[in-house]
């Protein structure tokens, strides 16, 4: 099995390096990526199985652990690897010559850097990890004929770049203190950093110092205010780029704080990491209800569930964190390599028509979320249930009730909220298990945040924000404001009307490189 475990992560290293090398060659690109991440994918799919027979396993010459497989790391291996096997597949048939080289050889070392990011055993093999994760996403989206591409890419390193050395200075200074510790020998080492304090900083520890970097680095990755969201520049790459980034390069925040979570111990460290995630899901949600391109709404609502997943960590629910980490990074995937038929989707839900069943499926919405609610409490616990109870309520909800107003009978709406709950109980089922399979291995950040505070907090958030982009005399004012965070441009959306066809066409930007 260790054989495995270094194949996990050298096969689509070795893809790159194969990739690379062919690129002068005419011999057509991508197939060794697709061999790459298919192997990842079998090797991470029998080390799950060996995992939840016999427990973690340990890859290292003797007591120097290099990588553990555990199963936080062989969950987000396995969603990772499929991820990037349907990418590059997609890529080999799509994408002209020079962009799909980029991506087969690129691609594979972000495939590769995230896999051990997620299986790393020990500090320096994660700052190793995450370093070698920006410089591919920068390779990725940079090309030099294309403005669009060079200022995204030197946005995304300078982002993203920020976080990365944010990272390497925690990590130094908690080596420097303590030793390149393994990641199942941190917690016993944590009170030596809080006891020690920095001169001149009035008091402040090393751990707590530490902390707040770690979380820096978290947020940077994840595209969270205060920093500008990187993902949206990414959209001037074609559209598996944006694919690959979301099986797993977006979600490396989330990976960092649960496996260096004991060295986020400090209540600043939490606070910071709770305040920053409300505030970039309830701006980015406001930014992607106001775009117009479909690409782009799914961009600007990453970084919102970003957010929510980081909220989940801040408040101490790794399993619900877990859960949409799993999820988000499967369905935006999904979207995005079938963003085509999403155009044709909006469009269809624009031209739809008010139920004739009244408000019947508001009723029927409410109805659901109440009973997700039920449910969530009896098979979760603590603060996964509150995590997992709210977004499932929001989400099966207003799912419920969009799919209702084109009902054209009640028991249509009837059959239609019954599959709307069913899936729910399934998403239920998927996060207790993770809930009892990861145990105390994951302990999550320690926190000061209770859960009902930070929901409250969002949710008095959303709601004021709605009521702020229904007013006619604040929408435009609003929207004024959110252009430049990503939102449309023009001011004037707000007073255009949505009904029928939309007012402006429902773009595929970025296209280029996509053959017919």
């Amino acid at each position: 099995m260790s054989v495995l475990a270094v194949l996990l992560v050298l096969a689509p290293l070795l893809a790159a390096a194969i990739e690379f090398v062919g690129r002068s060659t005419r011999v057509r690109s991508g197939s060794v990526a697709v061999v790459g991440a298919s192997s990842a994918l079998v090797a991470s799919v029998a080390l799950a199985v060996w995992v939840a027979w016999f427990g973690p396993l340990t890859i290292g010459v003797g007591s120097a652990s290099v990588l553990r497989v555990d199963t936080l790391g062989t969950l987000v291996s396995v969603v990772v690897s499929l991820i990037g096997l349907n990418v590059f597949a997609y890529a080999k048939r799509q994408l002209d010559e020079p962009e799909r080289s980029r991506l087969a050889s690129a691609g594979s070392v972000a495939l590769a850097s995230t896999l051990l990011t997620a299986t790393a055993g020990r500090l320096s093999v994660l700052t190793l990890a995450w370093v070698a994760t920006t410089f591919a996403v920068v390779s990725l989206v940079h090309r030099g004929d294309v403005k669009a591409r060079r200022v995204a890419s030197r946005r995304v390193l300078l982002i993203d770049g920020t976080g990365a050395g944010a990272a390497v200075i925690a990590i130094a200074l908690t080596v420097w203190e303590i030793g390149d510790r393994a990641f199942t020998d941190l917690s016993a080492a944590t009170a030596e950093l809080g006891s020690r304090t920095l001169p001149g900083f009035f008091g402040v520890s090393v751990g707590d110092l530490v902390g707040v970097l770690l979380v820096v680095a978290a947020l940077a990755r994840a595209a969270q205010l205060p920093f500008r969201s990187w993902i949206v520049s990414t959209l001037a790459a074609p559209t598996p780029t944006s694919a690959l980034l979301h099986a797993g390069v977006v979600n490396g925040g989330a990976i960092l704080l649960l496996r260096a979570a004991p060295l986020v111990t400090s209540p600043i460290a939490a606070w910071i990491l709770a305040v920053a995630a409300v505030s970039t899901v309830i701006v980015w949600s406001a930014v992607a209800a106001t775009r117009r391109d479909v690409k782009g709404v799914l961009a600007s609502s990453t970084s919102a569930q970003m957010g929510f997943m980081l909220l989940a960590v801040a408040v101490g629910a790794p399993a619900a964190a877990i859960a949409h980490l799993m999820g988000h990074a499967l369905y935006k995937s999904a979207r995005f390599l079938g963003v085509g038929d999403a155009i044709a989707a909006e469009v269809r839900r624009r031209r739809a028509t008010r139920s004739a069943a009244g408000r019947t499926p508001a009723a029927f919405g409410v109805l659901a979320a109440l009973i997700v609610v039920a449910m969530s409490s009896a098979l979760l616990h603590d603060a996964d249930a509150w995590m997992t109870a709210s977004s499932l309520a929001i989400t099966v909800g207003l799912g419920v009730w969009m799919l209702g107003r084109r009902a054209t009978s009640r028991s249509e709406l009837l059959r239609l909220s019954a599959l709307c709950v069913g899936a729910a109980l399934g998403y239920l089922m998927v996060a207790a298990g993770l809930e009892r399979a990861l145990g105390t291995s994951v302990p999550g950040v320690p926190t000061a945040v209770p859960p009902p505070l930070a929901l409250a907090v969002l949710g008095v958030g959303l709601v004021a924000l709605r009521v702020c982009l229904s007013s006619p005399s604040l929408s435009a004012r609003v929207r004024g404001v959110l252009s430049g965070t990503g939102g449309p441009r023009v001011p004037a959306l707000a007073r255009r009307s949505t009904k029928g066809l939309p007012a402006e066409p429902l773009s595929m930007p970025s296209s280029a490189g996509v053959t017919p």
